[in-house]
């Protein structure tokens, strides 16, 4: 996990897939401190080696696959 001013930047190993954390859950405010290589996403603190869940959602966009992050937070 990498987190930047762009946001968080996820890798799923198992299936080789990374890209940014979506949050679908606007009542999560979410507030990145790349500095200190540290996000906040509502009240719970996610740092570089942190594990967080996610639900892969595969997508069209303009006639080609991609793949979204999306956040899970159960």
């Amino acid at each position: 996990m990498k987190i930047a001013q762009a946001g968080i930047y996820v890798m799923v190993q198992k299936y080789g897939l990374e890209g940014l954390l979506v949050i679908e859950d606007t009542s999560k405010h979410v507030q990145l401190h790349p500095e200190q290589e540290m996000a906040e996403i509502g009240d719970k603190k996610i740092r570089v080696f942190d594990r967080v869940k996610v639900h892969i959602v595969a997508q069209m966009v303009e006639f080609r696959r991609s793949v979204c992050l999306v956040y899970d937070d159960k």
